[in-house]
């Protein structure tokens, strides 16, 4: 079976420990969620397939108090296909930035408005970059998952970085605008 995209976080997160869906969707979410995200209507199907396909196995978790559980777990055949993916270059496809397009075609509409755009998503930055820098201090603290947890600093650092390159993008852009607004109001006088 060729892995999809979907397919990867699921395996990934079940060589942590056996998992119902919705501890899998709650798992990316805490973990991966900054650079990855799946729809709670991706994972269910994809366990499906992922069960079929032998990578992973099915057991139904009876309960006295709630409603019965699927649980699953990653065979050794899904943990081999998981190293299989890692092995392989990663496919990178081209990104798609409303943002820098409206910027790139600004001349066309209202400059104040893809200025209010530029701000907004400055500020979205900055909430972004107090988010991971939260998740460094929480990170400091755990004392289990010490052979995973070197490789979850490495994608923190990466966000951390991307989010402070991208607030000095901002700044540089913003101040670009304010001297466009300037050159055309000393033009017009």
């Amino acid at each position: 079976m060729a892995l999809s995209s979907s397919s990867i976080p699921i395996l990934g997160l079940l060589t942590w420990r056996p998992m119902a869906g919705y501890e899998l969707r709650q798992k990316i979410q805490e973990s991966i969620g900054n650079f990855w995200s799946e729809s709670y209507g991706q994972i269910y199907p994809q366990l499906r397939l992922l069960n079929e396909a032998g990578l992973i196995t099915k057991v139904l978790n009876e309960q006295s108090k709630r409603e019965n559980k699927n649980v699953y777990a990653i065979t050794d055949t899904g943990r081999e296909a998981l190293s299989e993916w890692i092995s392989n270059t990663p496919v990178n496809r081209p990104p798609r930035n409303e943002l820098l397009l409206k910027v790139f075609f600004a001349s066309e509409g209202d400059q104040g408005v893809v200025l209010d755009h530029c701000r907004k998503a400055r500020e979205d930055a900055v909430e972004r970059l107090r988010k991971y820098r939260s998740i460094e201090k929480q990170l400091k603290t755990i004392r289990n998952h010490q052979g995973r947890l070197k490789y979850w600093q490495m994608t923190l650092r990466m966000g951390i970085s991307e989010a402070q390159n991208f607030i000095s993008w901002c700044d540089e852009t913003l101040s670009e605008f304010q001297k466009a607004d300037t050159h055309d109001e000393d033009s017009e006088k």
